[in-house]
């Protein structure tokens, strides 16, 4: 999870920390220290929809809820160098996932140096996930979630419907729930409802987490092919990907797959 860093210590995602064999959970590039403990709430959010614990009887449970979770800090300071140098480190430490909740504030269209390490996390296996934006406006327009190497998350409504704030478009891959979603609150044992194509994302990287887990030699093409061909169809007023994910179709297929194998 590549954010505001996680808060390692909320009871609901402590036994899901990923450790480096020190007690490390990852990295803060925005500070240059081995402590990436959430000072905002955003990426211990986004952290709790993706691997949650389950039936711990607190809280809530997250998409793929015995996934790993490594911490890898980028803001407040979350310049291009910052977010290359955090997106090859988690290539490099062995994450086969990298949920990515951001992206340019405004229109963006080509990062050349963020592309680049996106292409390397890609080179060593990874499943790059990336939040579409929330400007209401065509992902075309927002490097790197428009890059042919990513898993591109817009966000809809509890009625299927396209969040008003989301981003749309051709490389939209699909679409997730990001409106009042439930997860942890920082700094507390406690709950906090979010929305955001953020929110989107990580419930993308939690199912994609799922697909790995049948078969850990898929490839970004291949988890890509699963999550898009088991979606469910949806209507809405702008073009969101293939559809709004199913889990419970996209596993099943990707199990298929491995049984057909």
């Amino acid at each position: 999870v590549i954010d505001t860093g996680v808060d390692y210590n909320h009871p609901d995602i402590s036994a899901n920390m990923w450790d480096d064999g020190n007690g490390k959970h990852g990295f803060d590039f925005s500070e240059n220290t081995d402590d990436p403990l959430d000072s905002f709430g955003h990426g211990t959010h986004c952290a709790g929809t993706i691997a949650a614990v389950l039936n711990n009887s607190v809280g809530i449970a997250g998409v793929a809820p015995k996934a790993k979770i490594m911490a890898i800090k980028i803001f407040p300071k979350a310049i291009d160098s910052v977010c290359v140098q955090a997106i090859k480190f988690a290539a490099d430490k062995g994450a086969r996932i990298l949920s990515n909740s951001w992206g340019p504030s405004a229109r963006r269209p080509k990062n050349q140096a963020i592309e680049e390490a996106v292409e390397y996390a890609y080179s060593k296996g990874c499943i790059v996930v990336f939040a579409a934006g929330n400007n209401n406006d065509d992902t075309q327009f927002y490097a790197p979630a428009n890059h042919s190497q990513v898993i591109a998350v817009a966000a809809t409504d509890s009625n299927d419907k396209r969040a008003v704030f989301s981003n749309f478009g051709d490389p939209v891959t699909v679409s997730a729930p990001g409106v009042n979603i439930l997860s942890l609150k920082a700094a507390s044992q406690s709950y906090i409802q979010m929305s955001g194509t953020s929110m989107a994302c990580p419930h993308v990287s939690g199912l994609a987490a799922l697909v790995l887990h049948n078969n850990r030699q898929y490839s970004f093409e291949e988890v890509k092919g699963f999550l898009q061909q088991n979606v469910d169809t949806i209507s809405p007023d702008k073009l969101l990907g293939s559809g709004r994910i199913n889990a419970l179709k996209t596993v099943k297929q990707s199990a298929t797959s491995v049984n057909k194998k």
